[in-house]
C-alpha cells in the first residue's frame, strides 16, 4: 500500500472520527412522507453546517399510518424529539399530554408575524404547543382554459366568490358546453373539512360552537347534503369520487375536470411535476380552511435544547421561503414580501399571492374551531366514509345525520 494511500485513509478516519465526535446529540426529527422530504433534506444539511454538534435523523411516515404510527411509538416510550405534522394532529397528541409547552420560547416578534388565528390554533388547555411554520389554504383550482372556452368569468376577489349554488350552475354550464368531461370533482380526502367549508357558508357547522356535540341535525345540513348528492346523480362530478380517491386529482391534471373543489396551495406541485397543457389558476371559496402546519416538541425528548435550536433554525425567513420553493407550502410568517415569494414560487407568484390575500378572507373562526378538536381526525375518518355511502346512494341526507350523529358523540366522549 502506497504512502499516499494510508495517508488518504487515515484523513479520511480522522474526519469521521471528527465528526461523530462533534454531533453529539441526534435529534429525530418526524413529518409527514412525500413532497416536504427534499425540502428538509436540504434544511437539515444547513443546519448541520451550522450546527455541527447537532445531527438530524429524519424520517417520514405516510399521510395514512402516520397517527397510528406516532400513537404506538409515544406508547412505547419512543416518540421523537421534533415533528413538522398537520394541524389536527398537533392537537390530537396536545389531548395525549405528549407535547411541550412552548409559549415561553416562541419570541413575541415571530408571533406577531402570524395571523391570529394560526397562532390560536395550537392553543391547548391555556398553553401553545405548536409553532406555525406553514400553512394549507384550501380554494378552487381551476382549467382556466375550459372555463375561458365555456365563456365563464373565474372570481379573482373575496367578495365575487361563487356560493355552491352558484358553483353547481356553473358545472352545469360547463356540462352543456362539452368543454371537460366532469365539471368540477370534490377534493377526495380528508372530506370533513371540505364539507364543513360548505356548511359554515350557509350558516352551518359540524360541531356545535362549544365543540361538545354535533350539529348536523337541520335543515342546512340537510339541504347541503341533498345539494352534494345532486352532483353525482346529475353526473357533475366523478361517480367514484371518494369512492377511488386516488384517481380523482389525476383527472383534473389530464384535463378531465373543470374545477377542483377545495384543492390548494399544495395543488402547484403536482401541477408543475405534471407538466399540464392546459392554463390553471385559483379561484375564490366564500368560507375556506388555511390551517398551519406547526413544528411540535415531545415530552419525551432526552434533548429539549438542542431541538429547540433546530425549530428556531426552521422559523427563519430563509428555511420557510426553502420549504415554500420545494413543498408548495405558504409561509405562516405573514412579513416575506411579494419579491421573497417570486423567488420560491417563480411565475406563479401572483397566484400565491391571491391565496395569501384574498383567499384569506374567507377562513373562519368557525372552521378552525372544530379542527382544533383532539377529536377532529376521528371525527374526519368516520364522516368521509359517510360522504363515501351518500355518493354512493347507500345513504340518504336524512340517514346520514342520523347514523352520523351517535358515533360523533362516542367520539367526543373519549376525549372527554
Amino acid at each position: 500500500m502506497s504512502k499516499f494511500v494510508v495517508q488518504s485513509f487515515i484523513a479520511a478516519a480522522l474526519l469521521f472520527l471528527t465528526t461523530a465526535a462533534a454531533q453529539e446529540v441526534t435529534l429525530r426529527f418526524v413529518f409527514m412522507a412525500g413532497v416536504y422530504g427534499d425540502a428538509f433534506e436540504v434544511l437539515i444539511e444547513d443546519f448541520e453546517a451550522a450546527n455541527p454538534d447537532i445531527g438530524i435523523e429524519l424520517q417520514g411516515i405516510p399521510y395514512n399510518q402516520f397517527m397510528q404510527t406516532m400513537t404506538t411509538r409515544i406508547l412505547g416510550g419512543d416518540a421523537p424529539d421534533v415533528a413538522y405534522v398537520l394541524d389536527r394532529w398537533a392537537n390530537a397528541f396536545a389531548g395525549q399530554g405528549v407535547l411541550v409547552p412552548l409559549d415561553d420560547r416562541v419570541p413575541d416578534d415571530y408571533v406577531s408575524q402570524l395571523l391570529d388565528f394560526h397562532w390560536g390554533e395550537f392553543e391547548y388547555q391555556g398553553a401553545h404547543i405548536g409553532v406555525p411554520l406553514t400553512f394549507n389554504i384550501q380554494s378552487l383550482v381551476v382549467n382556466k382554459t375550459a372555463l375561458d372556452a365555456a365563456g365563464i368569468d373565474i372570481p379573482q376577489t373575496f367578495e365575487d366568490a361563487w356560493t355552491w349554488d352558484e358553483l353547481i350552475e356553473v358545472g352545469r354550464q360547463l356540462k352543456e358546453a362539452g368543454v371537460v368531461r366532469f365539471p368540477f370533482s370534490h377534493w377526495p380526502n380528508s372530506t370533513p373539512s371540505r364539507l364543513s367549508q360548505y356548511l359554515v357558508a350557509e350558516g352551518g357547522s359540524i360541531l356545535t360552537p362549544d365543540l361538545s356535540a354535533p350539529n348536523l341535525d337541520n335543515d342546512v345540513t340537510r339541504e347541503m347534503l341533498a345539494e352534494i348528492q345532486t352532483t353525482f346523480d346529475d353526473e357533475l362530478v366523478p361517480p367514484d369520487n371518494w369512492a377511488t380517491p386516488g384517481e380523482i386529482w389525476p383527472l383534473f391534471l389530464s384535463g378531465q375536470v373543470g374545477i377542483q373543489v377545495a384543492g390548494g396551495n399544495f395543488s402547484k406541485a403536482s401541477i408543475d411535476q405534471a407538466m399540464v397543457d392546459f392554463e390553471w389558476t385559483y379561484s375564490i371559496m366564500p368560507t375556506t380552511l388555511g390551517t398551519a402546519n406547526p413544528l411540535i416538541m415531545f415530552e419525551q425528548s432526552e434533548h429539549p435544547e438542542e431541538a429547540w435550536r433546530f425549530i428556531e433554525f426552521l422559523m427563519q425567513p430563509e428555511s420557510v421561503l426553502k420549504l415554500a420553493e420545494i413543498s408548495s407550502n405558504l409561509p405562516a410568517r405573514q412579513d416575506l414580501g411579494v419579491d421573497a415569494l417570486a423567488a420560491a414560487f417563480g411565475d406563479d407568484a401572483a397566484k400565491m399571492q391571491l391565496l395569501m390575500t384574498e383567499q384569506t378572507r374567507g377562513i373562519t373562526p368557525t372552521i378552525l374551531n372544530e379542527m382544533s378538536s383532539p377529536a377532529w381526525s376521528e371525527i374526519d375518518l368516520f364522516l368521509r366514509g359517510k360522504l363515501e355511502e351518500l355518493s354512493l346512494g347507500v345513504i340518504t341526507p336524512d340517514q346520514f345525520i342520523e347514523e352520523s350523529g351517535p358515533e360523533i358523540e362516542r367520539i367526543l366522549a373519549t376525549y372527554n
